[in-house]
């Protein structure tokens, strides 16, 4: 079928998909194109994303307990590598009812072996020597009452029924105003 200002061609099913065509114009029958209005679409939230996650399946539990036993094994590992803890800053001021993050905060901490090299996998144990003064929570120090005391960074080897046995330490001091 030929068209005044462009050709269309049009093949038999069986031996293509398609229909191929080639025009600089419409045909004059067709209407020209019209601009479309935004489309607007909503998308369907899982009431599990807006109410917590999901229960965990049997399934899941056994994997859960898998991957933290593997996580112990590489901390394990790491710890018995560990020579030296360096922590920075080596004195954190806190006031009486503040918090401070340890993770993603002021502190950091790399774990060095005997050629100082990084230990990978390392994992520190962190306690207060007197929890008077502050508290230790969420990964967070909330000052409790104007007084001095030390946080404590270890490189520790956990057991399911026994306290962490700590293997090397390092304490920074801990003022609360």
């Amino acid at each position: 079928m030929a068209h005044a200002r462009g050709c269309f061609v049009y093949l038999p099913w069986a031996l293509s998909l398609g229909v191929v065509g080639c025009s600089n114009k419409p045909p004059a029958d067709l209407p020209a194109p019209q601009p479309t209005p935004p489309i607007m679409i909503a998308v369907a939230v899982e009431s599990s994303v807006m109410t917590g996650p999901r229960p965990a399946t049997p399934a899941d539990t056994g994997r859960i307990a898998e991957l933290r036993q593997e996580a112990r094994q590489r901390m394990a590992i790491a710890a018995a590598l560990v020579d030296t803890i360096v922590v920075t800053p080596t004195s954190l001021q806190v006031r009486v009812g503040a918090e401070v993050p340890l993770f993603a905060g002021p502190v950091s901490w790399i774990a060095r072996d005997k050629q100082g090299a990084a230990v990978p996998h390392f994992g520190p144990i962190f306690r207060l020597a007197d929890n008077t003064v502050a508290s230790l929570r969420g990964g967070k120090i909330t000052g409790l009452r104007a007084g001095s005391t030390y946080l404590l960074v270890s490189a520790g080897v956990f057991n399911d029924t026994l306290p962490p046995r700590m293997l090397r330490t390092t304490r920074i001091t801990l003022t609360v105003w």
